[in-house]
């Protein structure tokens, strides 16, 4: 899997993690918007804009993986994927200590403690391996993709082909029949 295709991904899985861990926190919607609004979550309104960039660098990623198999070359060995678990709760405990410093200007070492950052911390893990399952499943069809395209055969004839029906042959026979013709041709003068 590449870069290009994991790491969006992972990013949706983070900000899954991140969402459904203050919604499990906090069931209320107005405390929850509250809480959201004082720890810096302002953010969330560009939501849609990271999503679009999230699925144009999958279509690139994707593209990009499609072509290689067309052309035969072999795919880079991956990392492993326990690595690439752990990078997405490193990532919440950054962004939530980022989100409350630019937000209030300090940080507290108790925001460890509250209960929408652990739920969202413990979330993370099983978020980060769906994002990965779904790389794979993703990398792994677009190979296929490529390499159902790279057997194709490659003469592809675009274009019509008029065909004559048999009744008109017939008719044109009957009429040469008529004037006392042969099908053939006059013969060749001799030289």
């Amino acid at each position: 899997m590449s870069w290009l295709l994991t790491a969006p991904l992972l990013v949706v899985g983070l900000l899954a993690g991140h969402a459904v861990g203050y919604w499990w926190a906090l069931p209320d919607a107005h405390e929850r918007a509250h809480a959201l609004e004082e720890s810096g979550h302002g953010y969330w309104r560009y939501l849609p804009v990271a999503l679009a960039v999230v699925i144009v660098l999958m279509t690139a990623a994707l593209s990009a993986r499609v072509l290689a198999a067309i052309r035969g070359k072999e795919r880079r060995p991956a990392p492993p994927p326990w690595l690439l678990a752990f990078l997405p709760p490193l990532a919440f405990l950054v962004q939530e200590f980022l989100e409350r410093w630019l937000n209030a200007g300090h940080v507290h070492l108790s925001t460890l403690w509250e209960p929408a950052v652990l739920i969202g911390l413990q979330l993370q893990i099983p978020f980060a391996l769906l994002a990965l399952a779904l790389a794979r499943v993703l990398a792994r069809a677009a190979e296929v993709l490529g390499l159902a395209l790279a057997t194709a055969p490659r003469s592809v004839r675009i274009g019509f082909t008029a065909v004559w029906p048999r009744c008109t042959i017939s008719l044109a026979s009957a009429r040469i029949a008529a004037r006392g013709w042969t099908e053939r041709g006059p013969p060749l003068p001799s030289r």
